[in-house]
């Protein structure tokens, strides 16, 4: 892993208005597999410090938007359309030092839970957690990488087009990094 995602991270979370932060998903994965040189980016999630509804003209969000601009995070994308997607309150993009991050600002769900959730991929169900400063790993990321396989978990909830996205984009790109491993489908029962 980059130092400057190290530094970006400790920037953010120094910044009282960021709780819950972690590195979590691709980046994570393959600095525990020993794949780091293969990491195209960094996505950051976090909670905000918010005591009052998610509105543009929030106080706390912008002070943090100000923060963030100053490190030149620009708004990249809002949650909606599928149901993780509601979860997302704002991502936002940056290069820094090199690097590219994404902050993904969720509302009404921790990092860790919304890992559990929503991530599509057994494998990529991994975290560095800002509090700890250690590599978190659920269940089903153990059992992939001792069994070489990469789960596609297919909730009920997801549509065929999450579905789709899944077999046709994230899928090709994490088999790209892990050749030999085989596909495992986790269906509702």
């Amino acid at each position: 892993m980059k130092e400057a995602a190290i530094e970006l991270m400790q920037l953010l979370k120094n910044n009282n208005l960021i709780t819950n932060l972690i590195l979590a998903g691709g980046a994570v994965r393959d600095t525990l597999n020993g794949l780091d040189h293969r990491i195209s980016d960094y996505d950051l999630y976090c909670n905000i410090i918010n005591k009052i509804p998610y509105l543009t003209h929030n106080p706390v969000e912008r002070d943090l938007i100000k923060f963030l601009r100053e490190m030149n995070f620009t708004v990249t994308g809002e949650g909606h359309s599928t149901v993780a997607a509601t979860k997302i309150h704002r991502i936002y993009a940056t290069k820094y030092k090199g690097i590219s991050a994404d902050l993904i600002i969720l509302k009404g769900i921790t990092p860790q839970h919304y890992i559990d959730l929503y991530f599509d991929l057994g494998i990529c169900e991994c975290w560095l957690d800002t509090e700890d400063w250690d590599f978190h790993m659920t269940r089903r990321y153990k059992t992939d990488i001792a069994d070489r396989t990469i789960t596609l978990k297919v909730k009920e909830d997801m549509t065929t087009f999450m579905v789709g996205r899944a077999l046709s984009h994230h899928l090709p790109k994490v088999l790209k990094k892990y050749p030999g491993y085989k596909i495992k489908l986790d269906l509702p029962t």
